[in-house]
């Protein structure tokens, strides 16, 4: 078992819940009842994997999306972690979205309609105004649903796992595989007194906390969302889409990026000194491609 020096990696990291939630032998008692809770019907998962979105075109990074699971209805269900939670992130969970609802479209035949698809945010940042936010499209002149079909679902976690210990819950498992998600070390050891499909996931859990491997990777890309976040210090929450305060400036010929702005150059070159953290972890935290990532490392290297 780990020691309290050791920091411990739990469900809220997309590389842990992967792992524990994935496993090799399809069993996914834990995912079934997570969805169920938080779309209040009971749910039976067929298929659930890491799904990859297509780039459209090279400037792109590959985009992975958490899990993608399909119900024994038919329908598809789309799950995203998010340890942060801002404008950037709701836009790329919108682009995930609407790129699963382009392939089944394309996949369809003429007389059928497209499978009904659920995307899930499971949101780690803070206390919510809610504990579950449920998004449609809406139509404001109508005062109406305009697609049905359409639903994305925020879970704001801390909201579930501060009522559960508020109510100081003993022996009940109202939401407890929500719970389990923000839990530690010892909060998830006693989920799992409560409910044994916890307990399983909660064994897998500190299995992974054991191995060498992936906590070395889950180090790397801890110290990389540090450096992330303190390069941009000066920028504003969600400057990368907005733009920054100091006006500091993109150049762009012909729709080919040509300069890139201090914050991130500055945070790309600390990321790079690490001399420890992956070029495709900076190009991912950096939202440049691995090509800009290696053109700021040689103007750095010839100074």
């Amino acid at each position: 078992m780990k020691t309290d020096t050791k920091e411990f990696f739990g469900l809220s990291y997309d590389r842990i819940f992967k792992a524990a939630i994935l496993n090799k032998e399809k069993d996914y008692r834990y995912l079934n009842e997570l969805v169920s809770d938080i779309l209040e019907e009971e749910v039976h998962i067929t298929k659930a994997e890491a799904y990859e979105v297509k780039v459209s075109s090279t400037m792109e990074r590959v985009k992975i999306l958490d899990i993608l699971a399909t119900t024994q209805k038919g329908k598809l269900v789309n799950i995203e972690l998010n340890k942060a939670f801002g404008k950037s992130i709701k836009e790329r969970n919108i682009f995930y979205y609407n790129s699963l609802i382009t392939r089944e479209y394309k996949h369809k035949k003429e007389y059928e309609d497209i499978k009904k698809i659920f995307q899930i945010n499971l949101n780690f940042n803070k206390i919510g105004k809610a504990p579950k936010e449920e998004i449609k499209l809406y139509n404001l002149t109508l005062n109406e649903i305009y697609y049905d079909d359409y639903e994305i679902i925020d879970v704001n976690v801390l909201n579930y796992k501060k009522t559960w210990y508020d109510r100081n819950i003993k022996g009940e498992e109202e939401h407890i595989y929500l719970t389990a998600l923000e839990a530690n070390e010892e909060e998830l050891k006693k989920l799992g007194e409560v409910n044994e499909i916890v307990k399983e996931v909660g064994m897998k859990v500190f299995e992974l906390n054991e191995d060498e491997k992936i906590i070395d990777q889950m180090e790397r890309e801890r110290d990389a969302e540090i450096v992330y976040h303190n390069g941009l210090k000066y920028a504003k929450e969600d400057g990368y889409n907005d733009g920054y305060d100091n006006g500091v400036k993109v150049g762009f010929d012909n729709g080919v990026k040509t300069g890139y702005d201090n914050g991130v150059e500055t945070m790309v070159k600390n990321l790079l000194n690490t001399k420890k953290v992956p070029i495709e972890i900076i190009a991912q935290v950096a939202n440049l491609t691995v090509e800009e990532i290696e053109k700021i490392q040689e103007s750095s290297s010839q100074k």
